[in-house]
C-alpha cells in the first residue's frame, strides 16, 4: 500500500509519561479498509475508487502519512504500516512485545497545525472518552502515553468495512476486490435490509450510550460505521468520535462551531444556529438509515458543487421519500426515517434509544 508523507508533531514535555487500562479488547489482522475508533477524523488508507469526496467533514485537511517513519519505535510500539491519514492525527498497525497486546492500531499526533499544547490536552480528552465509551458497537482505546516528545493511543484493530463501501459496492461503484466478499455483499435485497436494519440497532444503541455520557458524535455517516468482514462475528461499531463534543463541559461556541459533514447535516446545523447537538446526531443517523436502505441520498447535489454554496443546495430541497426512491420498503420502516429525519427537532425521536427499539421491533414483526 502506498503511503502519503506527514510530520510528527514533538510536544515538549518535563517527563514521557503513560497511563494504560487493563481491560483489553480482542485484536483481529487488519485489513485494507480497517476503520478504528479515531479521535481525529481519520480518512481511511484505500484504493481511490473507494473514495468519496463527499463524504469528507468540513475542516478536515487530510495530510499525507510519511512512510518514512516505518521502523520507527514510540514507546513500547513498533510502527508496522500506515492505516489512515487524518486532519490531527495518522494511525499506524503497530506490535509491541508486551504479553497480551499484539498488534494495535495506533494513533500519533501528526503536523500540519502547528506545535499547539493545546491539542495535547484535546488528545488526551479524546483518548479518555475512547476508553469512556468502550462496549459494544464502540472500540475502546486501551493505552494512551507519550514517547519522546509524540503522543499515541493505541485501539483494537478491527478486520471490517465501512457501511459507505458496502453500498457503494451494491451500487455497483466500486471496482472488484482481489478480498473475499463481505458477508452483505450477495445478500438478497429483503436478507440485505434486515442485515442493515440490526446493524443500524446495534449503532443507535451505541450513540445512546454515547449520549447518556454526555459526548455527541457530530460525524455520523455510513463512511464511520465499521461492519465485521465475517456474518459469524456480525458486529458493528460507530467509529470516529474525532469531531465529538463533551457536552458538560463544550462552551456555546464549540457547539456551534459547524463541524460535520454536510449531506449528513440537520438543517438547523447547516443553518449555523442554535442546536441540540444530540438531535442533530439522530438526524444524521436518519439520513444513514436512508441511504442504506434505498442505497440512495435523500438529497441531490449537483457535481462540483463548491463547498460554500453545499449549505444553501441542501437546505433548499425537500428530502425524497424513502417509498419513492424504493418501492418495496415498508411503510413503517419509511415513517421511522422521516421521523429521525424531521427538519423540526421536535418532531425527530427524542433519543437514540427510541430509535433503536423501534428498529428492534420492526425487526422482531417480521
Amino acid at each position: 500500500m502506498q503511503a502519503p508523507p506527514c510530520d510528527l508533531i514533538a510536544l515538549p514535555v518535563a517527563q514521557p509519561e503513560r497511563w494504560s487500562w487493563g481491560r483489553q479488547a480482542p485484536i483481529v489482522p487488519a485489513s485494507l479498509a480497517t476503520a478504528i475508533l479515531d479521535s481525529a477524523t481519520i480518512e481511511m488508507v484505500a484504493p481511490p475508487a473507494a473514495r468519496r469526496p463527499d463524504a469528507m467533514p468540513v475542516g478536515a485537511d487530510h495530510g499525507p502519512v510519511d512512510p518514512g517513519i516505518r521502523g520507527r519505535r514510540i514507546g513500547p510500539y513498533l510502527l508496522i504500516e500506515p492505516l489512515g491519514a487524518g486532519s490531527q492525527a495518522v494511525v499506524w498497525r503497530a506490535v509491541t512485545d508486551r504479553p497480551g497486546d499484539g498488534v494495535v492500531a495506533l494513533k500519533i499526533l501528526a503536523g500540519g497545525r502547528g506545535h499547539d499544547p493545546r491539542r495535547l490536552a484535546r488528545f488526551r480528552r479524546e483518548a479518555e472518552r475512547g476508553r469512556r465509551l468502550a462496549g459494544l458497537a464502540t472500540l475502546p482505546v486501551v493505552d494512551f502515553g507519550m514517547a519522546d516528545g509524540v503522543a499515541y493511543m493505541a485501539m483494537p484493530v478491527v478486520e471490517g468495512d465501512p457501511l459507505s463501501e458496502v453500498i457503494a459496492r451494491r451500487r455497483g461503484e466500486l471496482e472488484e476486490s482481489p478480498r473475499p466478499p463481505h458477508w452483505l455483499d450477495p445478500l438478497a435485497r429483503s436478507a440485505y435490509v434486515r442485515a442493515v436494519l440490526t446493524i443500524m440497532e446495534q449503532v443507535a444503541r451505541a450513540l445512546a450510550r454515547a449520549h447518556a455520557a454526555s459526548v455527541a458524535h457530530r460525524d455520523i455517516k455510513p463512511a464511520n460505521i465499521l461492519v465485521d468482514r465475517t456474518r459469524t462475528r456480525g458486529g458493528a461499531y460507530l467509529t470516529d468520535f474525532g469531531l465529538g463534543r463533551d457536552l458538560d463541559v463544550a462552551t456555546p461556541e464549540q457547539l456551534q462551531d459547524g463541524a460535520g459533514t454536510p449531506l449528513y447535516m440537520a438543517p438547523e446545523k447547516l443553518r449555523g444556529g442554535p442546536r441540540d447537538e444530540r438531535l442533530c446526531d439522530i438526524y444524521a443517523l436518519g439520513v444513514t438509515l436512508f441511504e442504506a436502505v434505498t442505497l440512495s441520498r435523500p438529497f441531490q447535489v449537483p457535481d462540483g458543487c463548491p463547498l460554500p454554496a453545499l449549505a444553501p443546495c441542501l437546505l433548499a430541497q425537500r428530502p425524497l421519500r424513502p417509498r419513492d426512491v424504493c418501492p418495496g420498503l415498508s411503510p413503517s420502516l419509511e415513517s421511522m426515517i422521516e421521523r429521525a429525519m424531521a427538519p423540526d427537532p421536535s418532531d425527530r425521536y427524542p433519543t437514540a434509544e427510541a430509535l433503536a427499539r423501534d428498529l428492534h421491533r420492526l425487526l422482531i414483526s417480521g
